[in-house]
């Protein structure tokens, strides 16, 4: 059995079997979703859920994809769906070009001190694996994060990485 769409008192209608959906314009659909999605009693469940809320009572064609465009830009969606369910991608070894033309690596200051004294953030991001890590530093010296990337990023990829120490402080990274 086919919806059908008619119009009933001035107002376009979609009747499906017993339900009857209110054929929104193409001018009010953006209005509509915002009211319904990020209104004062909104929750950002996502465009599963948004579209089965708005489909009980409207119609619209493309109703699905246009939910999904805008869920995907909504940054209250992004928020409550929080981390991915496996944030590590799968590890892989990587043979051709150097480890440092694939990875990101920054470090973030100006972080409240911890009870064990790290202040520093240094975040590494493989961008083929989408592996990521943040770890915790005591101080920003370029040996502490050379360290600190060796033994808690680039040995997880089974890279053939070795810290030389010269002198205590000189340090040399051999690939």
């Amino acid at each position: 059995m086919r919806p059908t769409i008619i119009l009933q008192n001035q107002v376009l209608v979609r009747w499906d079997g017993d339900a009857v959906q209110l054929v929104v314009p193409q001018s009010l659909r953006h209005q509509l979703f915002t009211h319904t999605h990020a209104g004062p009693l909104a929750a950002h469940l996502g465009s599963q859920r948004m579209l089965a809320q708005l489909r009980r009572l409207y119609y619209w064609p493309g109703m699905r994809k246009d939910i999904d465009a805008w869920c995907r830009q909504c940054e209250g969606c992004t928020i409550s769906r929080g981390p991915p369910s496996r944030p590590h991608g799968h590890l892989r070894k990587v043979s051709a070009g150097a480890p440092m033309d694939l990875v990101a690596i920054d470090i973030l200051s100006g972080l409240p001190v911890t009870p064990d004294g790290y202040k520093y953030l240094l975040v590494a991001t493989d961008y083929f694996t989408k592996w990521l890590e943040a770890i915790p530093l005591c101080d920003a010296e370029a040996h502490t994060c050379m360290r600190a990337l060796y033994s808690a990023f680039f040995s997880r990829f089974g890279l053939p990485c070795q810290l030389h120490s010269d002198q205590g402080a000189t340090l040399r990274v051999s690939w």
